[in-house]
């Protein structure tokens, strides 16, 4: 069931749209606001094969900010293209040392 990552422009939100299939696939709107004024977000994934284990960099944003590195964790969130959001609260939590 593919799964898109959308963030609005208009609220700033970010959410995910499900599909049962890709055929089935229709043109989302904000579940927050209604808009369609919206930015799609291309998320990265995790790879497991016989010999090696690929960590997503979901994966490595928390284990970042597991261990309170959260400028580390902002600096990969801006090279991922995560949302605005996402990267202003790493950003303040790194500046007020939580």
């Amino acid at each position: 069931m593919p799964t898109y990552e959308y963030r609005c422009n208009d609220c700033n939100r970010g959410f995910e749209y499900f599909c049962r299939s890709i055929s089935e696939f229709k043109e989302p709107t904000c579940k927050y606001c209604g808009s369609s004024n919206l930015e799609r977000i291309y998320s990265p994934f995790a790879l497991r094969t016989e010999t090696k284990e690929f960590s997503s960099t979901d994966d490595l944003i928390r284990d970042l900010k597991k261990s309170r590195k959260y400028g580390e964790a902002a600096k990969l969130a801006k090279e991922a293209g995560k949302s605005e959001w996402e990267i202003r609260d790493l950003e303040r939590k790194a500046r007020e040392g939580k």
